[in-house]
């Protein structure tokens, strides 16, 4: 992630003659693409896929790494395309015939324990360096069964650290009401 920022892609830095002069150089084009707390919450959505997602098997990884699974119909093609604050790799599996991996061969199933193996190698030995906070987010406790904000008496079984472009994060706490109205069929 580069705070919202698009980096145009690049293959060569520079040109060196045999002497190690340098010939030429070449910097790459960038522009803004996304407001970066947008791009910051983005990245904190897709830790959670790690964390306690369909990438879950990745959660035990020393470091910070956020990720997606994706599978699609018949199972004809899976990948995972994760990334930590230096580092991005995606996986694709799939077959040239577009013939189906197998039945349940997801993204999670057959592109992350590649992915895994070659990030494990890759960054083995990384400081576990997290992604930047910019100004203007804020994290806050929510019950993620109702959306609202976690307080002392809050009854909630499950409370997770949210971050939110700050004045857009849920303003009422969680009471014992709202979840005997989750339990009420609708």
């Amino acid at each position: 992630d580069n705070g919202g920022v698009w980096v145009e892609p690049q293959f060569m830095t520079k040109i060196t003659d045999s002497e190690g002069k340098v010939l030429e150089t070449f910097h790459p084009l960038s522009q803004r693409a996304m407001d970066p707390r947008a791009s910051y919450i983005l990245v904190q959505a897709m830790t959670g896929v790690v964390q306690r997602g369909t990438a879950g098997s990745a959660a035990n990884m020393p470091g910070h790494f956020a990720g997606k699974t994706g599978t699609t119909d018949d199972f004809t093609d899976s990948w995972f395309i994760g990334f930590n604050p230096n580092l991005v790799c995606g996986v694709w599996t799939g077959r040239d015939d577009h013939q189906p991996l197998g039945h349940n061969e997801t993204g999670s199933r057959v592109a992350l324990p590649i992915w895994r193996k070659f990030m494990e190698k890759a960054t083995a030995g990384q400081s576990a360096v997290d992604w930047p906070t910019p100004e203007g987010v804020t994290q806050v406790l929510v019950d993620p069964a109702t959306g609202l904000r976690a307080g002392v008496d809050s009854p909630c079984a499950d409370i997770r650290s949210e971050y939110f472009v700050e004045c857009t994060e849920p303003k009422a706490l969680c009471t014992a009401k709202d979840h005997f109205h989750l339990k009420l069929p609708h």
